[in-house]
């Protein structure tokens, strides 16, 4: 990959580090306090429904990077363009 043709790659990689980091922490707190305070069949209930939740969040960085990355050679006035009909 050229990195003339993605200047900011670097900086969308750490954001989605952060991001998924940041997901991965409020999951883990999320279990604990169900577990203390919920009981055991919602902390099996929660077990089951984190990996989608991961999912998402993976999809949902994944596609915010890619128009991130996208964006990056586009003119001011082709974003506003593109953000005031979208």
């Amino acid at each position: 990959m050229d990195p003339q043709k993605t200047p900011h790659l670097g900086k969308v990689v750490a954001v989605q580090i952060i991001t998924m980091l940041v997901a991965v922490v409020s999951m883990l707190i999320d279990g604990i306090m169900t577990g203390m305070y919920l009981g055991e069949d919602s902390l099996a209930a929660y077990g089951i429904t984190s990996p989608v939740n991961m999912l998402l969040v993976a999809l949902g960085g994944l596609l915010a990077s890619g128009a991130q990355i996208m964006g990056a050679g586009v003119s001011e006035e082709r974003m506003r363009t593109d953000s005031t009909v979208f």
